[in-house]
């Protein structure tokens, strides 16, 4: 699917994030508007940025940027609860997400989890166009 970029009307959206770069390039906000982010091959890397992902019960803020690899801070969009953080888990070379441990019971919906997923796949697809690597 390289060099083929995806009509937004064949896309599933139920909101579109408009692109800083006014390319006309749907970024995807979850991973069911996206289809499991398999648009991400067709985007253009330079409109691609992960700071421009919203989705609507947590967000993501940049807590550390390495040469090769971030940490991120999810956070619940209402009370602004850390809920985890996103960082490369050299083990498994991938990014992983850590939930939040402390006194506090964490549940995620099955939305959340996708929206989790979503970000994993994005910040995964930034990596590999930043190092040109497909680990």
């Amino acid at each position: 699917m390289k060099g083929h970029k995806p009509k937004p009307s064949n896309i599933k959206l139920e909101s579109v994030v408009p692109p800083p770069n006014g390319t006309g390039v749907v970024l995807p906000t979850s991973v069911r508007e996206a289809e499991d982010l398999k648009m991400l091959d067709a985007l253009d890397a330079a409109s691609f940025s992960i700071a421009d992902m919203a989705f609507e019960y947590i967000y993501f803020v940049l807590l550390e940027k390495k040469p090769k690899t971030s940490v991120w801070v999810c956070r619940n969009t209402k009370s602004d609860a850390v809920l985890g953080r996103v960082a490369w888990h050299g083990p498994w070379r991938q990014y992983c997400f850590f939930p939040q441990t402390g006194d506090a019971q964490l549940i995620f919906s099955s939305g959340c989890l996708e929206d989790i997923h979503c970000f994993l796949k994005a910040v995964e697809y930034e990596r590999k166009q930043r190092c040109g690597t497909n680990r």
